[in-house]
């Protein structure tokens, strides 16, 4: 016999309510955003209630940041830009490892940014095409300055590879490079004195 717990947690704006045990993100009907709800959970299954009607249930996973995420809870734009683009996480998983382990690195850290994998998308391809302009070579550069510096975004990479710091990564030293470009207005050091 299974041990069950419960919590409480309000399901979030993109229809997931998080179960903080394993800080992994669950699905529920999208009709539910804003509800309370009670979350029931054992080793191996999380239920979702609302008013005391059962709303959800998954197999649990422990996966920190992950999300579970059934199609039926999406909203029918969502479920229609899944289908159309045929994008998921697991898409740019496998583009991005088929480029080198930096440039994967840092899709995987883009993907765990956000509360679920579709806000991540338009910054996942927008990363991946920055190969097409600059060259995989340079790319897999600006990745591993934005590892070093701990900061994964489309725009300190594009910002890195546009100002060519990318080529200076060898003096690099992981914390983040000053990125705006000389400019009349900018005030330095000795602004002041």
């Amino acid at each position: 016999m299974e041990i069950r717990h419960k919590v409480e947690a309000k399901v979030q704006m993109n229809y997931h309510v998080v179960l903080g045990q394993d800080w992994h993100f669950y699905s529920v009907p999208y009709q539910y955003v804003g509800k309370p709800t009670q979350i029931a959970y054992t080793h191996s299954t999380v239920e979702i209630y609302c008013e005391h009607e059962r709303i959800a249930v998954h197999q649990r996973n422990t996966r920190k940041n992950g999300y579970t995420t059934l199609k039926e809870h999406m909203p029918e734009g969502h479920r229609y830009y899944l289908e159309t683009k045929g994008w998921d996480a697991e898409y740019f998983r496998k583009k991005a490892g088929q480029m080198t382990p930096e440039v994967a690195q840092v899709i995987e850290r883009v993907l765990g940014a956000r509360f679920f994998y579709e806000q991540t998308y338009n910054a996942c391809i927008g990363i991946l095409r920055l190969a097409d302009k600059y060259s995989i070579a340079r790319l897999t550069a600006a990745c591993g300055m934005a590892l070093k510096a701990n900061v994964t975004t489309y725009r300190f990479i594009s910002t890195v590879l546009k100002n060519n710091r990318d080529k200076q990564n060898d003096h690099f030293t992981g914390s983040v490079p000053v990125l705006l470009p000389e400019h009349e207005n900018l005030r330095g050091p000795n602004a002041y004195q």
